[in-house]
């Protein structure tokens, strides 16, 4: 849910142009560009029940095995171990207990597929004897919100509170019950962060229906293919959802920074506490202030967190739309993305596939996606048509991506993707089918495993 790790330097107070240079900063040379993920998953006793935070077996004794057997830090707030930190990897809690694995950001596929695959066979080593079994949906299948507990963790609170205030229904389902793949990706200038920004957020609903992963809610099949999708746009209208100004002609860090600063504040850490901040956008914070406290870049960091839209600029470009997978799709989420980035050619011509939508349209196809998936329609297409001519630009992007790097197998981590696509059939509307026949032996095809593939 898009935590900070550690603290920044700047402890100073801030200046708009602070703030601006903030987005500068993230620029790098295309030659440096890379790609990270950050994974998401559900810790599942017998039968279902979700893991519980304390106790054997729990979620705070897995991690400090985890820790144990790896080598990892521990980060602990009031005594409770809630994070984990190695070198730029690092693994976060989610407020129901959900693990995220954040990785550290790599040029090649195959080595953010590698780490991905040796951090779950740790975890999976440190679960080994507890019955726990990590699923890879985005959704919780089986328990009622009210049976899935909260981790001890203030930040956390504060959200829930605000959310159960000034957000929607279905807020503490999005906290605690749903699970995303979350692409971090580079840019090199203020045109190519926008021009980035852009197409990610024109195809985010794609995403969402290409890797629709969440049809199973309360022990039932629901008439959604992404309900986690469905829950985001109904958390927070003011944080989540789409920015209808990205499609402007000359939008800029200037915009967004605008966009951003006029968003209610959650939060500010100071030292181990957590300061909850009350009827208080941050271009407020940052002219008078709150209480005897001036903004500082960590808490720009930390206001930065709280904006749950579907594409959120930092000092990289995140894409948070596509449901939790088993490795091999969660590879694809990656793979479709950067096929798409990393060839400005590649990149242009995608534009085209959607740049004749209309905001109305745009908006339409986002609200119309959890339910319908591939079958959503804008103008008279199928999605599941775009999706496919998207899917060919993108191993087209990664093909060029080998001969320019010389290196192999990138494209590779797209073919299961594409083999769903032209299936015209999500993963979701599979989990239905098979669901119905036997919930538990599907549930056991959901598990991270051998098996299932690390």
């Amino acid at each position: 849910m898009g935590e900070v790790l550690g603290k920044t330097e700047n402890t100073m107070s801030l200046s708009h142009k602070d703030l601006l240079n903030y987005f500068i900063q993230g620029e790098k040379p295309p030659s440096d560009h890379k790609i990270g993920m950050e994974y998401e998953l559900f810790g599942l006793l017998e039968g279902g029940k979700p893991l519980p935070f304390k106790g054997e077996p729990g979620v705070e004794s897995t991690l400090e095995k985890l820790a144990q057997l790896d080598g990892w830090k521990i980060g602990r707030e009031q005594g409770h171990a809630l994070s984990l930190n190695k070198g730029k990897k690092s693994v976060f809690l989610e407020p129901g207990g959900q693990i995220e694995l954040s990785t550290q950001p790599y040029q090649r596929l195959t080595d953010l597929n590698q780490e991905i695959q040796e951090t779950l066979s740790v975890l999976l080593k440190a679960s080994q004897n507890d019955s726990i079994d990590w699923i890879a949906l985005g959704l919780q299948p089986v328990s009622l919100l009210d049976h899935v507990g909260w981790i001890p963790k203030e930040r956390y609170s504060i959200m829930s509170r605000s959310f159960e205030k000034h957000g929607s229904e279905l807020a503490h389902t999005m906290m605690k019950q749903t699970a995303s793949i979350q692409i971090n990706v580079d840019y090199s200038s203020e045109a190519d962060a926008l021009k980035k920004f852009k197409l990610l957020t024109a195809i985010a609903p794609i995403t969402t229906a290409i890797f629709a992963n969440s049809s199973i809610y309360e022990n039932r099949a629901i008439p959604f293919e992404s309900y986690r999708g469905y829950v985001w746009q109904h958390t927070d209208p003011l944080r989540c959802g789409i920015i209808p100004e990205v499609f402007n002609p000359n939008y800029s860090y200037e915009e967004y920074l605008d966009f951003i600063l006029h968003i209610p504040m959650l939060f500010i850490k100071r030292d181990d506490e957590w300061i909850e901040v009350l009827d208080r956008t941050f271009a407020q914070f940052l002219e008078k202030g709150f209480a005897d406290y001036e903004a500082t870049l960590e808490d720009w960091n930390l206001h930065l967190s709280t904006i749950f839209t579907e594409v959120r600029l930092k000092q990289v470009l995140e894409l948070r739309s596509a449901d939790s997978h088993l490795p091999n799709m969660a590879m694809g989420v990656a793979a479709f993305v950067d096929g798409l980035l990393f060839d400005p050619s590649i990149l242009d011509a995608a534009w085209d596939c959607v740049k004749d939508w209309t905001w109305e349209e745009r908006l339409s196809l986002y609200h119309e996606v959890p339910k319908a998936g591939l079958r959503a329609r804008v103008k008279n297409d199928k999605i599941s048509t775009v999706a496919g001519e998207l899917l060919r630009l993108s191993q087209k992007g990664l093909s060029h991506k080998e001969k320019e790097l010389k290196i192999d197998g990138e494209a590779a981590f797209l073919e299961p993707v594409v083999e769903r696509v032209e299936k015209g059939e999500s993963l979701s509307e599979k989990s239905s089918k098979e669901f119905e026949k036997d919930p538990l032996k599907w549930l056991q095809t959901k598990r991270i495993s051998d098996e299932n593939g690390i």
